[in-house]
């Protein structure tokens, strides 16, 4: 047991504590007498009490005085129970080690999952768009929180906007291949290029849809006023004449001629021989001429393909602007003018023209026979023929399929009897639609039984049935020029709501401009979209 008689440095402590409290010995707090062993409220022991009789007090207090009081230099802990510690003994450690305890423990995440991977990632039936993927961690993502490419080989592509996987956007174009090498920005899927410009290289297979490859020999009148002797097809060293340069391609190798204009015309006839694969195209916008007297200016053998863009291909000489036999043609952006025999001569030719200009061609302005194939589009076909011609505008005998849309065919002349602006006998299939069909006032426009025509304004009450607009005769104030070609459409000219434009169709007019895209909406009839 502890000593009940205080050392000298307690008792000394105790009176600095009691005089400082302004309590004396045997005094309260407040100056009043502390409880005696007489008071029945004091236990003795206990805290401002009297010690007990062998001068003891509870565990904490010091007996002083015969007074318990707090142990003034802090060595117990007051108490009635338990074993007397240190303030930086056992008890300080416990509760240290308590709280590094309740700091280290982990907290875990008790959120539950959204989904289970193990039911699929694509089409769980927990996650919805566009959150419709579940990932690893059973959580529901877009197509961002995942690997498009992984999950489908074939939908390589995440289209940020909805959340889904597609097989190509504008960022990611990996799965679009040789024959479908385009994205579709709005659809998302890869397509065939259907113009030059979609193409890297500038050129497209039209006929295949795949683009043509990086292979280039350039053609510059200009550039070789001296001859081409040194000539090898490269920017600085072109050959001066197309057919210089198509005669050097060799079979199943598809090569861009990139043709420069120059102040004269180029005037050695193009031959594209079986298995040549030749794109043809202008550079930098300014159209090349090539005009070639006694004899054709272009012929396409059987089984070559020619792909000829944005050219003027005229010359006063008694022979036909183009010649196709058995071959294919596509014309782009192109004027065939102003030849003294039939503009376009395909016999078995698969003949595509699309956004030019056939004019004033005085034996008519195409002939399509023996076969084949004949598609118009947004183009002009004016001012062909004359009375004693056997082609007035179109004239198709014989071919297995023909397509006109959006189309001008106006202003031709053939023989009494055959249509003017469209001839046909024994086609196979054959539609007109969104096109203009007026010959001049008092000539037969149309002598094409087998030919359907829709939504196009006609000069003969053969087709006047519901969805085509008649009129009586072709009025001049209806367009810009026509003497001089130009049958762009005036104010006056009724065109506007006659056509239906319907998707698939072209987007686009004769000269660019857009046309109403939106399904089973009307549009003027004709070539040209009056703003």
């Amino acid at each position: 047991m502890r000593s009940s008689r205080p050392s000298a440095v307690q008792f000394s402590a105790f009176l600095s504590l009691v005089f400082a409290l302004g309590c004396p010995p045997g005094g309260g707090a407040d100056g009043t007498e502390t409880l005696t062993s007489g008071d029945p409220t004091c236990e003795p022991g206990t805290l401002n009490c009297p010690c007990r009789e062998d001068q003891s007090c509870e565990l904490g207090l010091l007996c002083a005085s015969n007074i318990c009081i707090s142990d003034p230099q802090g060595t117990t802990t007051p108490g009635t129970t338990g074993t007397s510690t240190s303030a930086t003994g056992t008890d300080a450690t416990t509760e240290d080690t308590a709280t590094d305890t309740s700091e280290s423990t982990t907290t875990h995440d008790t959120h539950s999952a959204d989904c289970d991977p193990d039911e699929g990632v694509q089409d769980n039936p927990s996650c919805q768009a566009p959150a419709s993927f579940c990932d690893p961690d059973g959580a529901c993502v877009d197509c961002s929180g995942i690997v498009c490419a992984a999950l489908d080989p074939s939908t390589p592509a995440c289209d940020l906007i909805s959340g889904a996987c597609v097989q190509c956007s504008a960022e990611d174009t990996s799965a679009c291949g040789t024959v479908t090498p385009i994205c579709d920005p709005l659809a998302q899927i890869c397509v065939p290029c259907a113009e030059h410009s979609q193409c890297s290289t500038g050129a497209c297979n039209l006929a295949s849809g795949a683009c043509f490859p990086p292979k280039v020999l350039w053609v510059d009148k200009a550039a070789a006023p001296g001859g081409c002797a040194e000539a090898d097809g490269s920017e600085a060293k072109p050959y001066c004449e197309i057919q210089d340069a198509a005669q050097k391609i060799p079979k199943n190798d598809p090569t861009i001629l990139r043709v420069r204009a120059a102040p004269s015309a180029y005037t050695s006839q193009v031959s594209i021989q079986e298995g040549r694969f030749i794109a043809i195209i202008r550079d930098a916008g300014v159209s090349p001429r090539l005009e070639v007297l006694g004899s054709s200016a272009l012929t396409i053998a059987k089984g070559g393909f020619a792909f000829v863009d944005g050219f003027n291909i005229a010359g006063a000489t008694q022979d036909r602007g183009i010649v196709c036999t058995e071959g294919t043609l596509w014309l782009d952006r192109s004027r065939l003018n102003s030849r003294e025999e039939v503009g376009i001569d395909g016999n078995g030719c698969s003949l595509h023209v699309r956004r030019s200009l056939i004019a004033r061609n005085s034996l008519g302005g195409i002939k399509q026979t023996n076969g084949g194939s004949v598609h118009v589009e947004n183009s002009f076909i004016v001012n062909n023929g004359g009375f004693l011609s056997d082609v007035g505008g179109l004239s198709m005998i014989g071919a297995n399929q023909v397509s006109v849309i959006y189309s001008t065919i106006a202003g031709n002349e053939a023989k009494v009897g055959l249509g003017s602006s469209l001839h046909c006998v024994t086609l196979q299939s054959a539609s007109t639609v969104n096109s203009v069909l007026l010959a001049k006032p008092g000539a037969s426009s149309i002598s094409c039984s087998d030919m359907d025509i829709e939504y196009s304004l006609v000069d003969s009450d053969k087709y006047a049935q519901s969805t085509n607009t008649v009129v009586q005769a072709l009025d001049p104030a209806w367009f810009v020029n026509p003497a001089s070609n130009d049958y762009h459409v005036t104010p006056t000219a009724p065109f506007k709501m006659v056509a239906l434009w319907l998707s698939g169709q072209p987007k686009v007019d004769y000269d660019g401009e857009l046309r109403p895209t939106v399904d089973s909406s009307p549009d003027y009839a004709g070539a040209d979209l009056r703003p």
